[in-house]
This record gives structure tokens, C-alpha cells and sequence, in this order.
């Protein structure tokens, strides 16, 4: 099993805190934990902090197996995306760093009462980590906790664990520097050419299935079409804002021009850098891959999200 320090790692972060998604209901469009991604390998997932095993759910229907701990302070860590391979029982505690249970293997097809059914909101192997003040908030709608202000970042308390002396001494991390803001904020689906997109205020989302094109447009949000080179430059300017709190290199080496971001194990595109001034001034780590390994990265990621 992975130490706490290499689970948790940035490096491991595929989706953060309260990032947009079409399909998120507990809190509408937001995302209330953090994914840790593990390469595809179905491995045990180790307790960020200890605390004493409080529900143990064997097949939610959209996040397969749940174990929740109550880790003191009011505060309850719900693991989602588990496998029933020796899970836990209520009342037992489990130590910082040992086994809560095993990532599930999928796929969501699989029916609920198998070992890896992952639940239907699935996308690959990964563990869905959410904190919160009350047991259940994680996979149930419970009164008061359908805002984003009744989560925790769990990027907050990785920082803290991995920056402590009792994990291998690892630095500390970059201070967070984005802010959730509730507000309402102004979305309209920008179209062109090159597809759909949501705005959301100043970020550009492009959807990631048929199902979240169908949920935006069922809002009867304002549809502005604009030139296909505009849009490019939208999400690319959106591509590096949302990737602000994940440390990430550039890409090189795609025969066509197109440069990337890589940030925890994702492949996004940088439609047209001469457009962005930070990549000018050289503000970011740099690779070359080969046309091959860059064509193969996309290929997996458009499977595991089909």
C-alpha cells in the first residue's frame, strides 16, 4: 500500500474542490471533494487522518462503496469510489495511514452487487475524498449541506498532513490561491465552430458529454456564438486559470502546433499560446513528447470518460 505521502501527493490530484460539472447535484454544478487519481491501478487507499469508522455503505448507487470516518472537530471524511473488498465496520478505528479499503476496479456497468461496482458517477479508477460536517453529506441530500460552505477543501488538510514533520518531511505546499465564491454568477453557452462550451463568469467549461449539454440547455441559459479562433482563446486563457493551484508543465511535440497542460494525469489543450503573454515569458516547466505518447494520452482520457 501507498504511504500517505505518495497517495496524497499533488501529483495524484485529478479534479479539485468545487470545479464545475453538469451532473454534480448535492451541491448544483460544483464538485464537493477532491479525486485522487492512481495511474488505473486498483490499489488500497490509506486513512489521511484517523478516526473511527461511523457508516460503512456497500453499494450507493453513484459512488459505490462508502466508508466515512469521524475524525474529531465535528469533521467526517467520506472515502467514495471503494471496492467491498474487506471494508471496515462500523465502530472500528483506523489509524493515520492504514487501510480504509480498496479502489474500486469498475466499470459502472457492472451491476451493484459486484466487488467493483464504482458507482455510476465514474470516470476511471480514482478515490472521491469529501469533508464535511455531517455523515451523510457526501452522498445524500441533507438539509443545510447543499452549499459549498457546508464542505471542506480536503486540499487544505492534505497540505497540512504532508506538510507536517510526521510525514516523511515533505515541504510544504504552495499557499491555495483560488476562492470559492457562492455568489451567483452570470453562465451563457458560448458556441462556434470548434463546439459548445459553458462560461461561468470568467471560466470557459467545455462540456464533457452529450448529458451535460442537454442539462445546461434545459436551464435555458443565453446562447452567444462567437468566432472559432475567439473560442479557442477562451478556453485556453480558462485552461490555465483553473489549473492555478496544480503545479503543471507544458507539452511540446504535437505535429500540429498544439501545446498542452499537464496537471495530475490529465491532457488539456493550450489552443494558441501566442495569445497567452505567461507562456512567453517562460513561467512554466516545459517537455517534448512524442507525437505518439501525446495521441495515446488523449485516446485514454476520451475512454474513460465514455
Amino acid at each position: 500500500m501507498l504511504s500517505r505521502a505518495e497517495f496524497y501527493a499533488v501529483r495524484m490530484w485529478t479534479l479539485l474542490f468545487a470545479a464545475w460539472g453538469a451532473l454534480y447535484s448535492i451541491v448544483e454544478f460544483r464538485h464537493i471533494g477532491i479525486d485522487i487519481g492512481t495511474n488505473r491501478r486498483v490499489i488500497d487507499v490509506p486513512a489521511l487522518l484517523g478516526g473511527t469508522v461511523v457508516r460503512v455503505i456497500r453499494a450507493s448507487e453513484t459512488l459505490g462503496s462508502v466508508v466515512v470516518l469521524d475524525v474529531g472537530h465535528g469533521l467526517f471524511h467520506s472515502y467514495c469510489h471503494l471496492s467491498k473488498d474487506r471494508l471496515p465496520v462500523r465502530g472500528d478505528w483506523i489509524g493515520p495511514g492504514e487501510r480504509v479499503g480498496r479502489l474500486a476496479g469498475g466499470p459502472s456497468t457492472l451491476p451493484m452487487g459486484h466487488v467493483d461496482y464504482p458507482g455510476s458517477a465514474w470516470g476511471g479508477i480514482h478515490l472521491h475524498l469529501v469533508i464535511s460536517t455531517h455523515p451523510e453529506s457526501a452522498y445524500s441530500k441533507v438539509a443545510g449541506h447543499r452549499t459549498l460552505r457546508a464542505f471542506r477543501d480536503p486540499a487544505d488538510t492534505i497540505r497540512e498532513v504532508l506538510s507536517a514533520p510526521a510525514a516523511n518531511k515533505s515541504r510544504p505546499f504552495v499557499p491555495q490561491t483560488f476562492e470559492v465564491v457562492e455568489e451567483e454568477v452570470e453562465m451563457k453557452i458560448i458556441t462556434s465552430s470548434i463546439g459548445q462550451s459553458l462560461a461561468i463568469g470568467s471560466l470557459v467549461v467545455q462540456f464533457g458529454s452529450p448529458e451535460e449539454v442537454e442539462v445546461a440547455l434545459s436551464k435555458g441559459l443565453e446562447i452567444q456564438e462567437v468566432h472559432p479562433e475567439t473560442h479557442k482563446r477562451m478556453i485556453a486563457e480558462s485552461n490555465l486559470r483553473r489549473h492555478d493551484r496544480l503545479p503543471f508543465v507544458l507539452v511540446y511535440g504535437d505535429p500540429s502546433g498544439t501545446v498542452y497542460t499537464f496537471a495530475g494525469d490529465e491532457l488539456n489543450p493550450v489552443y494558441d499560446p501566442s495569445t497567452l503573454p505567461v507562456l512567453k515569458q517562460g513561467a512554466y516547466d516545459t517537455v517534448t513528447w512524442s507525437a505518439e505518447e501525446i495521441r495515446l494520452r488523449l485516446a485514454q482520457q476520451e475512454a474513460a470518460r465514455s
